[in-house]
């Protein structure tokens, strides 16, 4: 691996693409047939495991009817565990379990549908959550000096606090990737403003503090300064171009905070990317 001094960092970015909160994780809220109709509260990055009774032996399963808003809510997994006996036996049944996180504040619904797939009659079941997400309680980030994110470990830290994340920093290919929206947060960028345009395989990223806004598109090196008017020109051309890995975007990070006026250092001996404000 070359030294670390020349590490390009990099950030991921969590879409479902949109990602994960900017607050520390809060526990998992757990949801099943009981819930039906109901109107739930959380927080925004909180995640929600919904579990249902299904039978897919009989070619029945439940499926989304209505998406909720994707700047509130997204699916991150879904499974079918059967139960202990043979899952091809008619009759034996199981359960699909859902998993959403909470990304942005605000009021949204779920809906799904237990029906044939492929067949066009009315579903024998339904499952309905009205959902609402109180906003983030991170700290604002005009008040952050310091942060740091540390390879392998899922807490991060921003001037002495701990977070938590659900994914650790990794390194591949002599990059250090952390995910980008809890950095969002020492930018100052609105992480629930974070947009994915999947024609156009691009990221338009909220206002900065001084108001610009920037895009970046899988496959292009180059990040982009978007108008008001919609135009666009090169803010910054970088060595390597964003990519999808596994349903996320991964962006190399440190011509995005040189822009931002941030300075990043590597702390080798504790495998820790520091970042600090223009004004430390």
């Amino acid at each position: 691996m070359k030294s670390w001094m020349s590490v390009l960092i990099a950030v991921m970015l969590l879409f479902l693409v949109p990602g994960m909160s900017l607050a520390a994780q809060a526990e998992t809220m757990q949801l099943g047939e009981a819930d039906n109709n109901r109107t739930v509260t959380v927080d925004q990055g909180q995640t929600l495991e919904l579990s249902l009774s299904s039978n897919r032996t009989t070619g029945f399963s439940w499926s989304i009817a209505g998406s909720p808003d994707p700047n509130i809510l997204v699916k991150t997994s879904s499974e079918y565990v059967p139960n202990a006996a043979p899952s091809q036996v008619v009759g034996s049944g199981g359960i699909e379990h859902w998993v959403f996180q909470a990304i942005g504040s605000g009021n949204t619904q779920l809906s799904l549908v237990y029906a044939r797939s492929g067949q066009s009659v009315q579903p024998s079941n339904t499952y309905s959550l009205k959902i609402q997400v109180k906003p983030s309680s991170a700290p604002s980030p005009a008040n952050v000096n310091h942060a740091s994110f540390v390879v392998g470990n899922k807490a991060y830290h921003i001037d002495g606090q701990a977070y938590q994340m659900d994914v650790a920093p990794f390194v591949a290919g002599d990059r250090v990737y952390v995910p980008v929206r809890y950095l969002f947060q020492v930018f100052g960028l609105d992480a629930a403003g974070i947009s994915w345009n999947a024609s156009s395989q691009s990221v338009l990223l909220p206002p900065s503090q001084k108001g610009a806004v920037y895009r970046l598109r899988i496959g292009d090196k180059n990040i982009y300064q978007v108008e008001s008017g919609g135009s666009a020109s090169v803010a910054e051309t970088m060595d390597v171009a964003p990519v999808i890995r596994d349903g996320r975007v991964y962006l190399p990070a440190r011509y995005i905070t040189e822009l931002f006026g941030f300075q990043v250092r590597w702390d080798a001996a504790n495998g820790a990317v520091l970042i600090d404000s223009p004004t430390k």
